[in-house]
């Protein structure tokens, strides 16, 4: 049975898959209505909110003063230039833009929207860079070492990754997406930011062209990326990563053509090895500032929130959904999602049956991720209530796959994330992990 295995493996593959497609990644269909909504892209401060301009006035918002297109803003030249370098892929650069207009005016919904996209085009360059760094040290091969030297440590290429690239950049990044979107929470709901082309990249090569009419959900979709992978990647800087390196180098002989029982507790075993280390007895204990480490954990949990809440955005939406980037399909055109109706994620189209199946066994889980990450925390939206995340939520995600739900819905198979949070205890998570990679040990070969 995988347990920990599945969990630590193919969950994070799929975690990453499904946000691909349902967060920010989901490419828009073609923008082929015929009204103005071109036009829009010579308007940058339109904030139509209907996705079409046949109206004399194509603010919808009750406030009339906040990006709105009867008037010129300073901020405009700064938003147009912006939106020209998303088209161009070129994240970081249209997000100067953008706060640059923002400067001259805050209530500019195109920069601050265009801000939401730019930074998120920002997160994929500099995972990108990551994997780039990551594939670079994977391919040396260090000279060996005498028997009796001490173990090579990971710490050092750790802490290089760690000083270059998410301090100063993708945290950054990640912040002000969730910055901007919770503006435009309170300030612009019904905001629609057309736009006719947006390159994703990833590890320097173009995987989708993401365009089409993007408005609230997409943007909380944005969200939910922004928070979900940089708060786990947030948690590093917290953790004691001093480690054999050597074994990271076995691990990497590893053949992932074979079975994959035998490969996922060849894993287990590698893992459980790299904690039962007696020159690393720290390895992925807490550091002195358990504030990063609690910080970062409801930066994951609210990042599982926002998750869960773009498939409730999505089928609360009213309206036309041919342009829109993430919606549905409304077979009756009536402008509701009905029950039955599937999903559409551009360019890939409407969902069948099993996708949905996956989908919707991923709402599920982000929302039971949600609550445990965020449990005894000032978010916990149940108090009194200790909402663990047993290993048995799992079983759904197998069985979408075509894979047995065969974890077992036991007390041993739990952990308990917001309680780490709580305690800050420095070898609470080591001890978690540890006992379920034990358990999991004594089912796989």
């Amino acid at each position: 049975m995988s347990r920990r295995g599945f969990f630590s493996i193919r969950l994070a593959w799929l975690l990453v898959l499904v946000l691909l497609v349902f967060v920010v990644v989901g490419c828009g269909g073609d923008d082929d209505d015929d009204d103005d909504d071109d036009n829009d892209d010579q308007s940058p401060t339109d904030d139509d909110t209907t996705g079409d301009d046949d109206t004399a006035d194509d603010d919808d918002t009750t406030d009339d003063d906040t990006g709105d297109d009867d008037t010129t803003s300073p901020a405009d030249p700064y938003c147009e230039e912006g939106k020209q370098l998303l088209r161009a892929g070129a994240g970081p650069l249209a997000a100067l833009q953008f706060r640059a207009g923002l400067e001259l005016d805050e209530d500019a919904l195109d920069c601050r929207y265009g801000l939401v996209l730019a930074d998120t085009l920002h997160q994929f360059d500099t995972y990108s860079i990551i994997y780039a760094y990551v594939e670079m040290f994977l391919g040396y091969q260090p000279p060996a070492a005498a028997d009796d030297d001490w173990p090579q440590t990971g710490q050092a290429f750790l802490d290089e990754l760690l000083n270059r690239l998410l301090d100063g950049l993708l945290i950054d990044a990640s912040d002000e997406t969730i910055a901007n979107v919770e503006w435009l929470r309170l300030n612009a709901p019904d905001v629609v930011y057309p736009l006719d082309r947006m390159p994703i990249i990833l590890n320097f090569e173009e995987v989708c062209d993401a365009h089409g009419d993007f408005d609230l959900p997409d943007a909380v979709a944005a969200e939910a990326w922004a928070g979900i992978v940089p708060g786990l990647l947030g948690h590093l800087p917290a953790l004691n990563l001093d480690f054999d390196l050597g074994l990271v180098f076995e691990l990497t002989e590893l053949n992932f053509d074979d079975d994959i029982i035998e490969v996922i507790g060849t894993i287990v075993d590698y893992l459980l090895r790299l904690f039962d280390n007696p020159f690393y007895p720290d390895f992925f204990t807490l550091k002195d500032d358990g504030q990063l480490f609690v910080d970062a954990g409801a930066k994951v949990g609210l990042g599982f929130q926002h998750a869960e809440e773009v498939f409730a955005l999505l089928v609360a939406e009213t309206g036309g959904q041919e342009n829109e980037v993430l919606g549905f399909a409304d077979l009756n055109d009536d402008g509701i999602w009905q029950p039955g109706e599937s999903l559409v994620v551009q360019p890939w189209g409407e969902l069948d049956q099993d996708e949905m199946q996956a989908a919707d066994a991923f709402r599920v889980l982000f929302g039971q991720m949600a609550a445990s990450f965020l449990d005894y925390s000032e978010y916990d939206s149940t108090p009194g209530t200790p909402e663990p995340f047993r290993l048995a939520y799992l079983n759904p995600i197998l069985r979408a796959f075509g894979i047995p739900g065969l974890i077992p819905d036991s007390d041993l198979l739990v952990i308990d994330f917001g309680a780490a949070y709580q305690d800050v205890d420095p070898t609470s998570l080591r001890d978690t992990l540890v006992t379920i990679l034990r358990i999991a040990d004594l089912f796989l070969p």
